[in-house]
């Protein structure tokens, strides 16, 4: 089984890592996702990663029910992921995931399940980053959508942390043109100690090849039994057979081993405003009472929120009830400045 810690601890004298993204692509079927880890080994990967959630704290149902009816669809309950990750870890191949909600993730830390996978969207998801790094968890995250210069606070906040970054254009698919494979230098440039990697949204591996020969230690790509398929993550997605050449053809770059300016796409900023998260209200806030943790919910859609925002909310209060499911920016007025 691949050594993940060795990766984070010392990136240079380890293999790249491949992770085949399970997704979605299962259909919320526990048996199709065993057919998955099976093929998946198969072609080579390292490790196969899910994502975990429960719903109703994925996506807020009231302003975004097309997505949490969709995301209920495909939804692999905690304890079949355990089941999964079992199976995986039988047949000798690493099961990790990427948490979507404050309670999965804190399930996966409890359980030790690592590496934790932080999405593109929940990079901005100050708060998680805190608890992972007051726990010292090992944890990957993307940066998909990032500006320059969140990225670069990004590589400082956690720069002593057991950690790695991936590079990722989030648009899916991803065409070309939308890509610098070049910025992996930058990234490595922000975090010189770290494993850099590519979390690759485009069509074909030509991109990951690229992203190898420039240093990437970790790959990620979604995988699909299904490649004919023309829906949800199919089309962006490796067929065993395709991943199975990704793999040995960076194995050969690996034994023959610029510059760049991380700029977000116009459909990467409407992107944002879905995969990124607010602060929402958990539960009926009656009037006058100060808000408390357990009475805030980090959800999509929203912008992200910093460490300082959600510590401006806590103690605040209103002169009437505020409703569960209501966004607290658009009721209390709070700065990032």
């Amino acid at each position: 089984m691949f050594d993940f810690l060795s990766l984070l601890k010392k990136p240079s004298h380890s293999s790249v890592f491949f992770v085949a993204e399970l997704g979605i692509n299962h259909d919320g079927n526990i048996t199709i996702a065993k057919k998955m880890i099976d093929a998946a080994i198969e072609a080579k990967a390292d490790a196969v990663k899910f994502q975990l959630y429960e719903v109703d704290r994925f996506y807020n149902k009231l302003i975004a029910p097309e997505a949490h009816q969709l995301f209920q669809s495909f939804h692999i309950s905690f304890d079949d992921f355990f089941i999964l990750k079992d199976y995986a870890e039988s047949k000798g191949i690493l099961a990790f995931a990427a948490p979507f909600d404050t309670i999965t993730l804190h399930k996966l830390v409890a359980k030790k399940v690592f590496p934790i996978k932080i999405a593109s969207g929940d990079a901005l998801t100050e708060p998680w980053i805190d608890y992972l790094l007051e726990k010292e968890c090992p944890f990957i995250i993307s940066t998909g959508s990032l500006e320059e210069q969140e990225i670069e606070k990004l590589a400082l906040k956690i720069k002593n942390s057991l950690s790695a970054m991936l590079y990722c254009v989030s648009e899916y698919p991803a065409p070309p043109e939308g890509f610098d494979i070049r910025y992996l230098n930058v990234l490595q440039n922000y975090a010189p100690n770290k494993a850099i990697g590519f979390s690759d949204h485009s069509q074909g591996i030509a991109l990951s090849l690229a992203a190898v020969a420039h240093g990437a230690k970790i790959i990620e790509r979604h995988f699909t039994l299904e490649p004919k398929r023309e829906d949800y993550d199919h089309p962006l997605s490796l067929s065993p057979e395709q991943f199975t050449l990704m793999v040995e053809s960076s194995r050969m770059i690996e034994k023959a081993l610029g510059s760049g300016r991380r700029l977000s796409t116009q459909i990467e900023q409407k992107i944002r405003s879905l995969a990124g998260r607010d602060a929402y209200a958990s539960c009926l806030i009656p009037a006058h009472t100060p808000i408390k943790e357990e009475m805030i919910i980090f959800q999509r859609p929203g912008e992200g929120i910093s460490a300082k925002e959600y510590h401006q909310l806590l103690g605040q209060s209103h002169s009437y009830d505020i409703p569960e499911g209501a966004r607290l920016k658009d009721i209390f007025k709070y700065s990032n400045n």
